[in-house]
């Protein structure tokens, strides 16, 4: 019953909206009245964009005026009312939050926006929609960006490395992360200290993220009737997954690239839902089988091939692996490891010579504060690095006939390198 409401409530708000023709008025350069503003994609984004923001809990409405950059006759303002923020296990937060899908945008164009709510207006934010053709496109990716200590909020870690990834990479389409964002998921003080950290990179881009068993927690410990609560109530994310997991696992495409994101948590899981890897699996093989484009991509937190010692996940990697080769997926982003690997071309359990024979499977490493010690590599990798000295992120460059990964330290400095070619 609590998952249903919750998921009843989290539909985008349509009532009391409004449009009309007025003049962008810049009234605050601060972020006052609007806070933890996020940008993702719910629909299409050649031609929509979500953006999402809280404001104080008294706060019934807010608004939103945007319009495209380069043009000042006329301007689009929503009334947004609010969504009530879920309190779990006793931890209420102290914000409402607003959410709006924007519509009918130009494909390729640049907006501009700003939010207002009790009588303070934020400062100018920006936005980008794809192109028509986006013959190549950049994105970035990041590993867990946890705090690494539930008592201590250290998200300092993740604002660096995600602020030198996007200032190092300006040119970047949108950021995926792949799970555990947070220390305590249902720790709404945690995910406080997360959004401010971003705060100037997913106002800017859009963030794609993905389900970490960490998001499950309360207090290092899964509320039987809890789910992964914050998450699913503050980022808005296509719909279109299984109808258990609506929010959770999620497909979209961008450029010459489908991405879909799963849900490998079923041991936190199993006291909500059960099994969660089954149905999807057939959702996966679905999803894959109708997509056109060039390059498949797959993420989900617990990597199939594992390189932290007596952690193994041999129900994702059964329920996944078949339909990942059946369908040439042609790499998987992980997490949950801490550590950089990336494999060889996998295949039916089976090492191949060239990429096309198989899918690469890439534990991307860590944006935020915890490592650790007893990872290394396996018999399945053909290059390992443990980021224990600074956090790190991957640079993905996607073309129609090549995939290019760059994993860079917090600094910069690159530590791997390789190019798909179809």
């Amino acid at each position: 019953m609590v998952m249903k409401n919750l998921r009843a409530n989290m539909k985008i708000l349509t009532l009391g909206m409004a449009i009309s023709a007025v003049s962008l008025t810049r009234v605050s350069a601060g972020l006052a009245g609007c806070n933890e503003i996020t940008l993702t994609w719910s629909g299409d984004p050649k031609t929509t964009q979500t953006i999402s923001w809280k404001s104080d809990i008294s706060a019934a409405e807010s608004s939103i005026r945007y319009k495209i950059s380069d043009i000042t006759d006329t301007v689009k303002e929503i009334i947004v009312p609010f969504e009530r923020l879920p309190a779990v296990a006793g931890d209420t937060p102290d914000s409402n939050i607003f959410s709006i899908t924007t519509t009918e945008l130009r494909p390729g164009t640049k907006y501009e926006y700003t939010l207002t709510s009790k009588g303070v207006t934020t400062g100018y934010h920006y936005f980008v929609t794809e192109a028509v053709q986006s013959h190549e496109f950049k994105f970035l990716v990041f590993g867990d960006s946890q705090s690494g200590n539930k008592d201590k909020l250290i998200y300092q870690p993740w604002e660096k490395t995600v602020h030198q990834a996007y200032a190092q990479n300006p040119d970047a389409k949108f950021i995926l992360v792949v799970g555990d964002l947070v220390e305590i998921g249902q720790s709404y003080a945690h995910w406080r200290s997360w959004f401010e950290a971003a705060r100037g990179v997913i106002d800017a881009i859009p963030i794609m993220p993905v389900l970490g068993n960490h998001e499950m927690y309360c207090d290092y410990k899964v509320k039987d009737d809890s789910g992964p609560v914050y998450y699913l109530s503050q980022f808005k994310l296509p719909m279109n997954g299984p109808d258990r997991l609506k929010g959770q696992v999620y497909s979209f495409d961008y450029g010459c690239a489908h991405f879909t994101v799963l849900d490998s948590q079923e041991d936190e899981e199993k006291p909500i839902f059960g099994d969660i890897l089954q149905e999807q699996s057939r959702w996966l093989e679905q999803d894959l089988k109708v997509t056109r484009q060039p390059w498949k991509i797959v993420l989900f937190h617990k990597p199939p091939y594992n390189n932290k010692r007596g952690r193994p996940n041999p129900a994702v990697k059964a329920a996944f692996c078949p339909v990942f080769d059946k369908y040439h997926v042609d790499v998987v982003f992980n997490g949950h490891e801490h550590g950089l690997y990336r494999t060889w071309p996998i295949k039916s359990d089976k090492i191949q010579k060239e990429p096309g024979d198989g899918t690469i499977y890439y534990t991307t490493g860590r944006s935020g504060a915890k490592y650790y010690n007893d990872v290394g590599p396996t018999e399945w990798d053909a290059f390992s690095y443990n980021p224990k000295g600074q956090p790190c992120y991957e640079v993905v460059q996607a073309g129609p006939s090549f995939l290019t990964i760059t994993a860079r330290k917090q600094d910069g400095t690159e530590i791997d390198t390789f190019t798909i070619n179809k």
